[in-house]
C-alpha cells in the first residue's frame, strides 16, 4: 500500500469513526450488555425478545458489537449466539462496579446532540446548550443535563462512572501526603473523595456540590471506616459561596471560560 493510499484510508476511518460510537451507545442504550451479563450466551431472536427490537436490527447490531470487540459471535450446530467480552462484562453492565454504562447513555442522550451543532458554537463561539434544550444560554448547562430528577439522576451516575475509572490516577499524580484536609468542588458523589481517603490515611475531604447533586450521593457511597472522614457541603455557587480553607481538588471548571475560573 502506497503512503497515499494509507493515508487516504485513515481519513476514512476518521469520517467513518462516529458509526462506531452509535454502535455503542444504542448497544448501551437498549441493554444488551445487561442481557447477556453473567456469562449468558443468547441468539439474536432471544436478544430482540428481551430488548423489545426487531429480530432483524437486533442480529445487526450484535455483529456490529462483535466486530468492535465488545461481544463474542459463536456459532454451534448452525446457530449463531453472542456474548458478552470481557471488557463488555467489565465496564458496560450497568451495575458493575467499574461500570460506565452510565457515562455512556449520558453521551447518547445529551453530548451527542451538542456535537451536532458543532458548526454553529464554531461560528458563534458559544456553547450549544439552548439549541438542545430550547432555553436561555445562561441557564442551560443545569437545563440541558438535569431538567427533570430522571436526568439529574442520569447524569450524576455518568460523573460517578467517569470519576471512578480515572481517580486512582488523579489521587496519585501529587504526594498529598502533607495536607489533613482538601475539598472537591464539583466532586459529585464524592467517588474522588474516597479514592483520596483510601490513598492518604490521615486526609478528610469535603464534597462541594450543588443541593440536589448532594442529595444523590448517599445511592453512591460505598461503607466502611473511610467514609467518616468524607463529609458533603450542599451549596450553590462555587463562584460566590464561602469555600472551605484547605486544599482544592476541581474537575468541573473545564465547563467555564478562562476568564471565569
Amino acid at each position: 500500500m502506497s503512503n497515499e493510499e494509507g493515508s487516504g484510508q485513515e481519513l476514512l476511518d476518521l469520517i467513518k469513526g462516529f458509526r462506531r460510537s452509535k454502535v455503542l451507545f444504542t448497544a448501551c442504550k437498549l441493554k444488551v450488555f445487561d442481557t447477556l451479563k453473567n456469562g449468558a450466551v443468547l441468539t439474536a431472536e432471544d436478544v430482540a425478545g428481551k430488548i423489545n427490537a426487531s429480530v432483524c436490527g437486533t442480529e445487526q447490531l450484535l455483529d456490529a458489537c462483535a466486530a468492535l470487540g465488545l461481544l463474542e459471535r459463536t456459532e454451534r450446530v448452525g446457530v449463531v449466539g453472542y456474548g458478552n467480552t470481557e471488557l463488555a462484562s467489565l465496564y458496560l453492565v450497568s451495575e458493575g462496579e467499574h461500570s460506565l454504562h452510565g457515562f455512556v447513555t449520558h453521551y447518547n442522550d445529551h453530548i451527542w446532540d451538542l456535537f451536532t451543532h458543532l458548526e454553529s458554537a464554531v461560528q458563534e463561539g458559544t456553547n450549544q446548550f439552548h439549541r438542545v434544550s430550547r432555553r436561555r444560554a445562561d441557564d442551560s448547562f443545569k437545563d440541558s443535563f438535569y431538567p427533570s430528577k430522571e436526568a439529574q439522576l442520569q447524569f450524576t451516575r455518568a460523573m460517578h462512572d467517569l470519576t471512578k475509572l480515572g481517580a486512582h490516577a488523579v489521587a496519585t499524580a501529587f504526594d498529598l501526603s502533607g495536607f489533613t484536609s482538601a475539598c472537591d468542588l464539583g466532586g459529585c458523589t464524592g467517588a474522588l473523595a474516597h479514592r483520596l481517603v483510601q490513598e492518604y490515611p490521615h486526609l478528610k475531604v469535603t464534597v462541594f456540590d450543588l443541593p440536589e447533586i448532594i442529595e444523590l450521593a448517599p445511592s453512591f457511597q460505598p461503607v466502611g471506616q473511610q467514609a467518616a472522614r468524607i463529609s458533603f457541603m450542599p451549596a450553590g455557587d462555587f463562584f460566590k459561596d464561602r469555600l472551605p480553607e484547605r486544599l482544592y481538588i476541581l474537575s468541573i471548571i473545564h465547563d467555564w471560560p478562562d476568564d471565569k475560573c
